[in-house]
Protein backbone atom coordinates (compact mmCIF):
# COMPACT_ATOMS: atom_id res chain seq x y z
CA UNK A 1 0.00 0.00 0.00
CA UNK A 2 1.12 3.52 -0.75
CA UNK A 3 0.93 5.72 2.35
CA UNK A 4 0.37 9.42 2.84
CA UNK A 5 0.33 10.98 6.30
CA UNK A 6 -0.91 14.52 6.89
CA UNK A 7 2.12 16.38 8.22
CA UNK A 8 2.52 19.60 10.21
CA UNK A 9 4.20 22.31 8.15
CA UNK A 10 7.40 21.99 10.23
CA UNK A 11 7.93 18.54 8.69
CA UNK A 12 7.21 19.44 5.07
CA UNK A 13 10.92 19.20 4.32
CA UNK A 14 10.68 15.50 5.25
CA UNK A 15 7.53 14.87 3.23
CA UNK A 16 9.03 12.30 0.86
CA UNK A 17 10.84 10.56 3.71
CA UNK A 18 7.49 9.68 5.27
CA UNK A 19 5.14 9.62 2.30
CA UNK A 20 4.78 7.79 -0.99
CA UNK A 21 2.59 10.52 -2.46
CA UNK A 22 0.82 13.75 -1.45
CA UNK A 23 -2.77 13.62 -0.18
CA UNK A 24 -4.00 17.21 -0.49
CA UNK A 25 -6.89 18.52 1.59
CA UNK A 26 -8.92 21.06 -0.38
CA UNK A 27 -10.04 23.18 2.57
CA UNK A 28 -6.45 23.55 3.80
CA UNK A 29 -5.26 24.40 0.32
CA UNK A 30 -7.71 27.30 0.21
CA UNK A 31 -7.12 28.68 3.69
CA UNK A 32 -3.36 28.34 4.27
CA UNK A 33 -0.68 29.92 2.05
CA UNK A 34 2.18 27.74 3.33
CA UNK A 35 0.19 24.58 2.64
CA UNK A 36 -0.87 25.89 -0.77
CA UNK A 37 2.67 26.81 -1.76
CA UNK A 38 4.06 23.41 -0.82
CA UNK A 39 1.34 21.37 -2.49
CA UNK A 40 1.21 23.47 -5.64
CA UNK A 41 4.94 22.92 -6.13
CA UNK A 42 5.02 19.24 -5.16
CA UNK A 43 6.34 17.18 -8.07
CA UNK A 44 5.28 13.69 -6.99
CA UNK A 45 2.00 11.79 -7.29
CA UNK A 46 -0.92 13.85 -5.94
CA UNK A 47 -4.43 12.99 -4.82
CA UNK A 48 -6.68 16.02 -4.26
CA UNK A 49 -9.28 15.36 -1.56
CA UNK A 50 -12.57 17.24 -1.46
CA UNK A 51 -12.44 17.67 2.37
CA UNK A 52 -15.82 15.98 2.75
CA UNK A 53 -14.85 14.46 6.11
CA UNK A 54 -13.74 17.80 7.52
CA UNK A 55 -16.78 19.68 6.17
CA UNK A 56 -19.49 16.97 6.20
CA UNK A 57 -20.12 17.42 2.48
CA UNK A 58 -17.95 18.48 -0.43
CA UNK A 59 -17.59 22.08 -1.53
CA UNK A 60 -19.31 23.30 -4.68
CA UNK A 61 -18.51 21.67 -8.00
CA UNK A 62 -17.14 24.97 -9.25
CA UNK A 63 -14.72 25.33 -6.34
CA UNK A 64 -13.48 21.75 -6.65
CA UNK A 65 -13.04 22.07 -10.43
CA UNK A 66 -11.17 25.36 -9.97
CA UNK A 67 -8.59 23.67 -7.77
CA UNK A 68 -8.34 20.56 -9.93
CA UNK A 69 -7.20 22.88 -12.71
CA UNK A 70 -4.81 24.78 -10.43
CA UNK A 71 -3.24 21.75 -8.72
CA UNK A 72 -3.36 19.37 -11.70
CA UNK A 73 -3.43 16.28 -9.45
CA UNK A 74 -3.03 12.76 -10.75
CA UNK A 75 -6.34 11.90 -9.05
CA UNK A 76 -9.06 13.96 -7.38
CA UNK A 77 -11.99 12.85 -5.26
CA UNK A 78 -15.46 13.49 -6.63
CA UNK A 79 -18.06 15.30 -4.49
CA UNK A 80 -19.68 13.09 -1.86
CA UNK A 81 -21.64 13.32 1.37
CA UNK A 82 -20.91 11.22 4.44
CA UNK A 83 -23.26 8.27 4.72
CA UNK A 84 -25.53 9.39 1.85
CA UNK A 85 -25.68 7.25 -1.30
CA UNK A 86 -28.21 9.35 -3.20
CA UNK A 87 -26.48 12.69 -2.68
CA UNK A 88 -23.07 11.17 -3.40
CA UNK A 89 -24.16 9.61 -6.69
CA UNK A 90 -26.10 12.72 -7.75
CA UNK A 91 -23.27 15.12 -6.98
CA UNK A 92 -20.64 12.87 -8.59
CA UNK A 93 -22.68 12.58 -11.78
CA UNK A 94 -23.46 16.30 -11.85
CA UNK A 95 -19.77 17.09 -11.54
CA UNK A 96 -18.84 14.81 -14.42
CA UNK A 97 -21.63 16.23 -16.56
CA UNK A 98 -20.24 19.72 -15.94
CA UNK A 99 -16.60 18.71 -16.36
CA UNK A 100 -16.47 15.56 -18.52
CA UNK A 101 -12.83 16.20 -19.46
CA UNK A 102 -11.86 15.54 -15.83
CA UNK A 103 -13.37 12.03 -15.74
CA UNK A 104 -10.06 10.25 -16.31
CA UNK A 105 -8.75 11.63 -12.99
CA UNK A 106 -11.93 11.24 -10.95
CA UNK A 107 -12.22 9.02 -7.86
CA UNK A 108 -15.78 8.34 -6.63
CA UNK A 109 -16.30 7.52 -2.96
CA UNK A 110 -18.65 4.75 -1.83
CA UNK A 111 -21.22 6.00 0.69
CA UNK A 112 -24.32 4.49 2.26
CA UNK A 113 -26.73 4.65 5.17
CA UNK A 114 -26.85 0.85 5.36
CA UNK A 115 -24.60 -2.01 4.30
CA UNK A 116 -26.99 -2.72 1.43
CA UNK A 117 -26.71 0.86 0.18
CA UNK A 118 -22.94 0.70 0.48
CA UNK A 119 -22.75 -2.33 -1.79
CA UNK A 120 -25.26 -0.82 -4.22
CA UNK A 121 -23.22 2.38 -4.39
CA UNK A 122 -20.01 0.43 -5.00
CA UNK A 123 -21.57 -1.55 -7.83
CA UNK A 124 -23.07 1.57 -9.36
CA UNK A 125 -19.74 3.39 -9.53
CA UNK A 126 -17.95 0.22 -10.61
CA UNK A 127 -20.27 -0.36 -13.56
CA UNK A 128 -21.37 3.17 -14.50
CA UNK A 129 -18.20 5.21 -14.09
CA UNK A 130 -15.63 2.42 -14.53
CA UNK A 131 -13.11 4.46 -12.55
CA UNK A 132 -9.40 3.84 -12.27
CA UNK A 133 -9.63 4.66 -8.54
CA UNK A 134 -12.41 4.26 -6.01
CA UNK A 135 -12.47 5.53 -2.42
CA UNK A 136 -13.67 3.65 0.67
CA UNK A 137 -14.56 5.79 3.72
CA UNK A 138 -13.84 4.89 7.34
CA UNK A 139 -17.15 6.05 8.87
CA UNK A 140 -20.28 3.92 8.52
CA UNK A 141 -23.50 5.43 9.95
CA UNK A 142 -25.12 2.09 10.73
CA UNK A 143 -22.50 1.42 13.42
CA UNK A 144 -23.82 2.46 16.83
CA UNK A 145 -22.48 4.33 18.58
CA UNK A 146 -20.89 5.91 15.52
CA UNK A 147 -17.66 6.71 17.41
CA UNK A 148 -16.97 3.09 18.38
CA UNK A 149 -13.60 3.02 16.65
CA UNK A 150 -13.02 -0.71 17.01
CA UNK A 151 -16.41 -1.50 15.46
CA UNK A 152 -15.94 1.06 12.67
CA UNK A 153 -12.51 -0.27 11.73
CA UNK A 154 -13.70 -3.87 11.88
CA UNK A 155 -16.67 -2.99 9.69
CA UNK A 156 -14.43 -1.74 6.90
CA UNK A 157 -12.50 -5.00 7.16
CA UNK A 158 -15.80 -6.89 6.93
CA UNK A 159 -17.05 -4.85 3.96
CA UNK A 160 -13.86 -5.26 1.96
CA UNK A 161 -13.70 -8.98 2.66
CA UNK A 162 -17.33 -9.34 1.62
CA UNK A 163 -16.63 -7.48 -1.62
CA UNK A 164 -13.80 -9.95 -2.21
CA UNK A 165 -15.63 -13.13 -1.22
CA UNK A 166 -18.83 -12.47 -3.17
CA UNK A 167 -16.95 -11.49 -6.31
CA UNK A 168 -18.23 -7.91 -6.32
CA UNK A 169 -14.83 -6.25 -6.21
CA UNK A 170 -13.21 -5.19 -9.46
CA UNK A 171 -9.56 -5.96 -8.83
CA UNK A 172 -8.49 -3.79 -11.75
CA UNK A 173 -9.68 -0.71 -9.86
CA UNK A 174 -7.20 0.86 -7.47
CA UNK A 175 -8.95 1.12 -4.10
CA UNK A 176 -8.05 3.97 -1.76
CA UNK A 177 -8.81 3.77 1.97
CA UNK A 178 -9.77 7.18 3.32
CA UNK A 179 -8.57 7.67 6.90
CA UNK A 180 -8.79 5.10 9.68
CA UNK A 181 -10.09 4.65 13.22
CA UNK A 182 -7.54 1.95 14.09
CA UNK A 183 -4.46 0.93 12.13
CA UNK A 184 -4.94 -2.73 13.11
CA UNK A 185 -7.33 -3.02 10.17
CA UNK A 186 -4.47 -2.83 7.65
CA UNK A 187 -3.16 -6.21 8.83
CA UNK A 188 -6.28 -7.83 7.35
CA UNK A 189 -5.58 -6.75 3.77
CA UNK A 190 -2.44 -8.76 3.05
CA UNK A 191 -3.94 -10.60 0.09
CA UNK A 192 -5.75 -7.58 -1.33
CA UNK A 193 -3.32 -6.13 -3.86
CA UNK A 194 -6.22 -4.10 -5.24
CA UNK A 195 -5.99 -1.87 -2.15
CA UNK A 196 -3.59 0.62 -3.65
CA UNK A 197 -3.26 3.49 -1.17
CA UNK A 198 -4.21 4.88 2.22
CA UNK A 199 -4.15 8.28 3.88
CA UNK A 200 -4.18 9.01 7.60
CA UNK A 201 -3.06 11.47 10.27
CA UNK A 202 -3.11 8.76 12.93
CA UNK A 203 0.64 8.22 13.57
CA UNK A 204 1.50 11.93 13.80
CA UNK A 205 -1.65 12.81 15.78
CA UNK A 206 -0.77 10.07 18.26
CA UNK A 207 2.76 11.49 18.54
CA UNK A 208 1.43 14.96 19.33
CA UNK A 209 -0.58 13.38 22.13
CA UNK A 210 2.57 11.63 23.39
CA UNK A 211 1.52 8.08 22.52
CA UNK A 212 3.65 5.38 20.91
CA UNK A 213 1.92 2.61 19.00
CA UNK A 214 1.56 -0.78 20.59
CA UNK A 215 1.88 -3.87 18.39
CA UNK A 216 -1.41 -3.08 16.65
CA UNK A 217 -1.42 0.69 17.05
CA UNK A 218 -3.71 2.47 19.49
CA UNK A 219 -6.95 1.38 21.10
CA UNK A 220 -8.46 4.81 20.46
CA UNK A 221 -8.51 7.48 17.77
CA UNK A 222 -6.40 10.54 18.66
CA UNK A 223 -8.55 13.57 19.44
CA UNK A 224 -6.23 16.19 17.97
CA UNK A 225 -7.10 17.11 14.39
CA UNK A 226 -4.87 18.00 11.46
CA UNK A 227 -6.03 21.61 11.46
CA UNK A 228 -5.01 21.85 15.12
CA UNK A 229 -1.50 20.38 14.88
CA UNK A 230 -0.59 21.80 11.46
CA UNK A 231 1.06 24.90 12.98
CA UNK A 232 2.33 23.30 16.17
CA UNK A 233 6.01 22.90 17.00
CA UNK A 234 7.46 19.42 16.58
CA UNK A 235 9.64 18.70 19.59
CA UNK A 236 12.34 16.02 19.68
CA UNK A 237 10.06 13.74 21.69
CA UNK A 238 7.21 14.20 19.22
CA UNK A 239 9.50 13.46 16.28
CA UNK A 240 10.94 10.33 17.91
CA UNK A 241 7.45 9.05 18.70
CA UNK A 242 6.24 9.82 15.18
CA UNK A 243 9.21 8.00 13.64
CA UNK A 244 8.45 4.98 15.80
CA UNK A 245 4.76 5.06 14.89
CA UNK A 246 5.59 5.30 11.19
CA UNK A 247 7.80 2.23 11.42
CA UNK A 248 4.93 0.32 13.04
CA UNK A 249 2.54 1.53 10.36
CA UNK A 250 4.91 0.52 7.58
CA UNK A 251 5.45 -2.90 9.12
CA UNK A 252 1.69 -3.41 9.22
CA UNK A 253 1.18 -2.50 5.57
CA UNK A 254 4.16 -4.01 3.75
CA UNK A 255 3.43 -7.61 4.86
CA UNK A 256 7.10 -8.52 5.00
CA UNK A 257 7.73 -7.47 1.41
Amino acid sequence: MKISVELPKQLFYKHDEYNDYAFILLHKLIEDEVYEDFMMNYNGFKILDNSCYELGESMSNEKLAEWVVKVNPDVFILPDKLGDTDVTIRRSEEFLEQYPYMANKAMPVVQGTTREEFFECYQYFRDKLKPEYIGIPFCFPWIEPWDDGDAQAQERVNLLHELHLNGTVNKNIKHHLLGTWRIFEYAFYEDFDWIYSIDTSNPIAAAFEGNKYKAEGLTYKPKIKFDEFFNMDVTRDILETFNYNMKRLRSMTNYGR
